[in-house]
């Protein structure tokens, strides 16, 4: 039986200041619209600190609070999203002593946190080796890719990745976020490539997909969810051509990956050709 996904109560969107944060935060506002969630931004305030050449840091005197700075970037984030979404439910908020990221003490249960490549490369950079990022998070991580904000709606549907491996709650989320924006998952699993698939054995094509289909059929029979189970299909894609991967997300909302456990050089190999947002899903027991 699939965990029960309940839905994500708020989309949060990390307000960093990259250069991307506009793109995120855009997607972040038409992605709550869709599923009729609230949207929260956040913030961590970041003092600008002199390094000194024993590699110690103070703050010059003279430097801004860093208050100030953090609520200028909500006020110009709020004001973008409210000229596209005016009805659309936001909330602010500027956290303080709790580090310089999001992290299970800065977001509630239920949250999806959606934050850009540069906040996914430097929650990376911060999360132990031995330690996988979305169960570090605990709560689901969205990375926007590089560029214009991807599409939300327009008969886009929510791409679910799946392999030699493919947890129940990616599978559950994949299925829930489809059921939420009133669209289908599709099932795409690789019999070729090993990159994000976890294909450590390659059976022929047929073989592949039959066991990929039984997989999918086990974890949503007997699932208690609040809508019927979305429609669904399975692909199989043959070529470890970068263009094959990026054609298939072009037509996806999301691309969920199968498990917690993907490797950051990968996510990081996909969000330079990936056309969709990427998702990583914290293993049921991580999620708060």
């Amino acid at each position: 039986m699939v965990v029960e996904h309940r839905g994500t109560r708020r989309v949060v969107a990390w307000v960093d200041h990259s250069a991307d944060g506009a793109v995120t935060t855009r997607w972040a506002a038409l992605h709550a619209a869709a599923r009729r969630l609230p949207l929260h931004l956040i913030q961590f305030p970041r003092a600008p600190a002199d390094v000194s050449g024993d590699g110690s840091a103070e703050i010059a005197l003279g430097t801004p609070d860093p208050t100030v700075a953090a609520a200028l970037a909500l006020r110009y984030a709020l004001r973008r999203v409210q000229v596209r979404q005016r009805d659309l439910e936001v909330t602010t908020q500027i956290v303080l002593d709790d580090g310089p990221r999001p992290g299970p003490a800065s977001l509630r249960p239920g949250d999806l946190l959606v934050t850009g490549v540069t906040g996914y490369i430097e929650l990376a950079e911060h999360t132990p080796a031995t330690a996988h990022l979305p169960d570090t998070i605990g709560a689901p991580l969205v990375v926007v890719p590089l560029g214009d904000a991807p599409p939300v709606g327009a008969g886009l549907g929510v791409v679910l990745l799946a392999g030699a491996r493919l947890s129940r709650q990616a599978a559950a989320f994949a299925f829930a976020t489809a059921a939420d924006l009133g669209t289908r998952v599709d099932v795409v699993q690789s019999a070729v490539d090993g990159m994000a698939f976890g294909a450590d054995d390659r059976p022929g094509p047929t073989r592949a997909a039959d066991g990929v289909q039984r997989r999918v059929r086990s974890l949503i029979d007997g699932a208690t969810t609040p809508h019927p189970t979305p429609a669904w299909t399975i692909s199989t894609l043959r070529s470890t051509s970068w263009r094959a991967f990026r054609a298939v997300t072009r037509t996806a909302q999301l691309t969920v990956l199968p498990d917690p456990t993907e490797p950051d050089e990968n996510v990081r190999r996909l969000l330079d050709i990936t056309a969709s947002p990427l998702v990583l899903v914290p293993a049921p027991d991580a999620v708060r």
